[in-house]
């Protein structure tokens, strides 16, 4: 039997206990090496946000399995989407069920922009959700593991693969892009996007990477401009064409470049009829730091439906990015000075830190490496040295010894507002940008390229990309069958070595029956071709 090594603690949101102990069952017989630990936190569409964090945080799982085939959808998806943002919780490894991958395109979309990383069809059988789950889990143990017993076999072939990114905003010659992906100047971008409810491809050259002010589930977003005359592009730069070709092939090229002059006109005229909601967008950021999460219990509707955008995160990260990642206009801290509790276990280290005076200090020091950026910052319930404090020698900060108070701070945001509103709307007037809904599809973008397939197995592919790919990342391709799959660290599965930088390993969410049954198929009949003797041979 393997060797206990540390327990895995799965916290189960949905309507179906029976599934999750029937599936902790299973891994205390076929993978006690997990050592499960389980809680069931029923879940429905009244369900208090409140309630689902502070079961998570009592807990701390080291993986949250969402249940999608109950009557909770809605629910699940706020929920989801919290926790794709919220720090430190974003860092745990989430799974979605659902009853199938078939018919569901709609929902595995919502799904997938909500931030989750991995979708998994119930069904009878453990054997793969068992060993997702643990191939989830060394993307941040860093733990070798191995691939499940199915064979591998070679494919020599060009598939195409699709990924999500956000459109945030737009101007006239611009889109403002979010994505996990490290474009850099040189790349040139081919993006499907939905203008005037039609799809359009649109050529795009990044100008500037910019890692603040981010509103969705993605680390980085960058300024991209438009390439309106393919010619000209050429001319300027001889590897334009190649640059292109792993995201669209020369007949396409000829097509895209006969229609890119309509693609034009109908992008000028979406971005005029959009122009009456020009400032759409909520003009006050809030950061809140409090380890409470005092706003959750306070709030009377949800946090989407307040005049103001507020961004809720228990405490700093050990780099202070979340600082420049929401460029708020007010930033809250609700002091406290308790020691860490840490989670002694090999699992993704979730633990709340305290948010003291070092705290303090350094989003202040942040804040300061800015440049032109100057909020004002709150400290709630201090009860440190107020001398030290005024050294710190920051104009906009406000101290105050009482508690979170949901409706003052809507009331300061309300003055804010009114004296700053001035200034922000000649900002605002001369960047003329216009912020898109994320509830519609003009905000979503695909990203379509070429892959070489190397190796498929029911489990996994290993592929090689001409397009660096970030950890985590979802793609669907049509192989056929349709799959979705997500890339994993090379390092992690013993038994596919990698050779080369653009190498990438892929594990295959939970396919339907169909799917199942179409890639074994598929498999079969290509190990047998491999395995055929030669005409030459044969004679």
């Amino acid at each position: 039997m393997p060797k206990e090594t540390w327990g895995a603690k799965v916290l189960y949101f949905g309507e179906d206990p029976r599934y999750l102990q029937e599936f902790i069952s299973y891994c205390k017989i076929n993978k006690p090496e997990l050592n499960f630990q389980s809680c069931y936190h029923y879940f429905n569409e009244e369900e208090k946000l409140s309630a689902s964090i502070n079961s998570i945080y009592k807990f701390l799982p080291h993986v949250i399995l969402l249940d999608f085939s109950g009557k909770s959808n809605k629910a699940l998806l706020k929920m989801s989407s919290f926790l794709s943002k919220h720090y430190p919780l974003r860092k745990i490894p989430t799974i979605a069920l659902i009853k199938d991958l078939k018919d569901n395109k709609a929902l595995i979309n919502q799904i997938l922009l909500s931030g989750i990383h991995f979708i998994q069809r119930k069904a009878p059988e453990f054997y793969n959700l068992g060993y997702y789950l643990k191939c989830l889990l060394t993307q941040f143990t860093g733990e070798r593991i191995k691939a499940p017993h199915y064979f591998k076999v070679p494919f020599k072939k060009n598939v195409k693969v699709e990924t999500i990114m956000r459109v945030s905003n737009l101007e006239k010659e611009t889109l403002h892009i979010e994505t996990n992906f490290p474009f850099s100047p040189q790349h040139r971008v081919v993006l499907d996007t939905k203008f005037e409810n039609q799809d359009s491809k649109v050529f795009l050259k990044p100008i500037r990477r910019i890692r603040e002010d981010l509103h969705y589930s993605f680390d980085q977003s960058y300024d991209m401009e438009f390439i309106w005359d393919l010619d000209e592009a050429a001319a300027e730069n001889q590897d334009f064409v190649k640059t292109l070709t792993p995201m669209i092939n020369s007949e396409e090229l000829l097509y895209e470049k006969v229609m890119l002059p309509f693609t034009k006109k109908r992008y000028e005229k979406y971005v005029q009829s959009k122009q009456p909601l020009i400032f759409e967008k909520k003009k006050t950021k809030v950061l809140i730091f409090d380890n409470k999460l005092s706003i959750i219990d306070q709030k009377d509707r949800d946090l989407d439906a307040y005049p103001y955008d507020f961004i809720l995160h228990a405490h700093l990260d050990s780099r202070h990015l979340l600082v420049p990642e929401a460029k708020a206009d007010i930033i809250t801290i609700s002091y406290d000075d308790e020691k860490a509790k840490d989670d002694k276990g090999q699992g993704p280290r979730i633990k709340r830190k305290a948010n003291n005076l070092e705290v303090i200090k350094n989003v202040i020091k942040r804040v300061n490496s800015m440049k032109g950026y100057s909020p004002f910052i709150i400290i709630y319930d201090y009860a440190g040295d107020p001398y030290a404090l005024q050294e710190l020698e920051y104009p906009r900060l406000i101290v105050k010894d009482s508690s979170f108070n949901l409706a003052r701070l809507l009331d300061l945001c309300s003055v804010y507002e009114r004296k700053e509103k001035s200034v922000k709307t000649r900002s605002e007037n001369r960047s003329k940008k216009i912020f898109l809904n994320g509830k519609y599809n003009d905000s979503i973008a695909h990203l379509n390229w070429d892959i070489n397939l190397q190796y498929v197995s029911e489990t996994h592919i290993k592929f090689s990309s001409p397009l660096p790919i970030p950890n985590l990342t979802v793609l669907s391709l049509d192989f056929p069958p349709k799959l979705y799959v997500t890339v994993v660290e090379k390092k992690n599965i013993q038994e596919y070595s990698l050779a080369n930088e653009n190498e990438y390993i892929g594990i295959i969410h939970g396919p339907g029956e169909k799917e199942k049954n179409q890639l074994r198929k598929l498999l079969n009949e290509q190990y047998q071709t491999l395995s055929a003797p030669s005409p030459e041979l044969s004679l």
